[in-house]
């Protein structure tokens, strides 16, 4: 029992870590030196928040058609300039060939549309890449820009603390089910 509480707090401590971490560098890849003197605040920061993939027939490891949905909720949500965009959600469906293998890969551009809590919208076109961090967390982060909408040609940032990808890819991708879906925290950050 005294190790499961102990790996529970070291679970939670690392996770906590990993958002700070996030948050830093996301702030720092955002943010060029010249604009930083000028303007020190992000248009929008929403620091909490939750991201859903799923996918049917599940992901196995051979190459198949799959139906792909995710929906991303982010609240509460900081912005100067709409201060009744208080949150912001994201849902796509498409169809698409994955396998286990394919999560691994940086994505291709995909565009999202957010939809902010005030009935505004802002297009999002971003690169998506995982970047392990040991064997407890998988992020996977988004850097792109605002392509049109609230926050037009702004630089944008998502990233998704999913867990253990890589335990889920080694357990569940050789069964006939595959993996069907993955979730976990989420924040979505928006820079001049």
């Amino acid at each position: 029992m005294d190790n499961d509480l102990a790996h529970h707090s070291i679970k939670n401590a690392l996770f906590r870590l990993t958002l700070l971490l996030m948050l830093i560098i996301g702030a720092g890849l955002l943010v060029t030196p010249d604009r930083a003197q000028a303007q020190v605040a992000n248009l929008a920061t929403c620091l909490t928040g939750t991201h859903t993939a799923t996918w049917s027939p599940g992901l196995t490891n051979t190459d198949q058609l799959i139906n792909v949905s995710t929906t991303s909720n982010w609240a509460p949500c900081v912005s100067p300039s709409a201060p009744l965009a208080v949150s912001a959600s994201s849902s796509q469906s498409f169809q698409a060939t994955f396998s286990c293998q394919s999560l691994l890969l940086q994505t291709s551009p995909i565009t999202w549309v957010i939809n902010w809590s005030d009935g505004a919208t802002s297009t999002y076109e971003f690169t998506a890449t995982v970047n392990n961090i040991g064997n407890l967390n998988t992020t996977i982060v988004g850097v792109g820009k605002i392509l049109d909408g609230r926050y037009k040609n702004a630089k944008a940032m998502t990233t998704f603390v999913l867990g253990d990808i890589e335990s889920i890819l080694n357990n569940d991708c050789a069964q006939a089910s595959g993996v069907t879906q993955v979730k976990g925290a989420s924040s979505l950050v928006i820079a001049p």
